[in-house]
């Protein structure tokens, strides 16, 4: 609700934040509450004034970041190894059993 460039007066604004859930307002600015891929791809567009594919693009390449550190990390936990490679050189994962244990 609160991840959206608001337009329209003041009254329209007050009126919006009277009505809205209160887990929507206490969870603004919390940095746990994840956007899903659209919400995602709007901002973008918003806030850098680029076309939506354009946008998709930024996304999925930040998205592909943030999980090959996720990925690393596991490896350092020794949750996952890294058993063999795909045709661009992408690793493939597979638990291991400390990993298996904890998903058990």
């Amino acid at each position: 609700m609160f991840n959206k460039f608001f337009s329209g007066n003041a009254d329209d604004l007050l009126a919006m934040v009277c009505t809205a859930p209160t887990s929507e307002i206490q969870s603004v600015d919390d940095p746990n509450k994840l956007l899903n891929r659209g919400e995602l791809i709007d901002t973008v567009i918003d806030e850098f004034q680029v076309p939506k594919e354009e946008a998709e693009r930024i996304v999925t390449e930040i998205q592909t970041e943030e999980l090959t550190k996720i990925c690393n990390k596991m490896v350092e936990m020794g949750l996952v190894e890294v058993n063999e490679y795909d045709d661009e050189g992408n690793p493939k994962y597979t638990p291991t059993e400390l990993g298996r244990k904890l998903v058990e």
